[in-house]
């Protein structure tokens, strides 16, 4: 009678453990410190920038591509692998002299992660600057 409880025991656990293995699968996962940074500057200005990440998955990050919506953004971002459980940052300078009033630059991160796709946002403020 007692070997009954300790097949089902024992079965549970095999289930448990073959249940939560199926699912998991080893890969990058990137978190963002931020997605959104508001800044306001005068026309005319740059603003730099910086958009930290951790890879917080279980293999190597991999940056394939950041992309900005305009040719105003200058960006840089790690072109080597970014182990599990480190950091890295997307550095971004934004040149104001065509824009004035409320601006919002969206930037693409392309990842080999699930989604492959992150969106960041710059949204600001240029004040033009009035000559006399």
């Amino acid at each position: 009678m007692k070997k009954v409880p300790l097949l089902f025991i024992s079965l549970t656990i095999i289930w448990a453990f073959v249940t939560n293995c199926k699912g998991s699968k080893r890969q990058a996962n990137i978190q963002f410190d931020k997605d959104t940074i508001h800044f306001s500057i005068s026309q005319g200005k740059v603003f730099k920038t910086v958009f930290r990440l951790k890879n917080i998955g279980d293999e190597d990050l991999n940056i394939l591509n950041v992309s900005g919506d305009c040719s105003c953004t200058n960006i840089e971002y790690p072109k080597n692998a970014i182990s599990a459980g480190k950091s890295a940052e997307i550095k971004v300078t934004y040149n104001s002299s065509s824009d004035e009033g409320e601006v919002k630059k969206i930037i693409v991160v392309k990842s080999n992660t699930d989604p492959i796709l992150h969106t960041l946002t710059l949204k600001g403020m240029i004040t033009k600057i009035m000559n006399f």
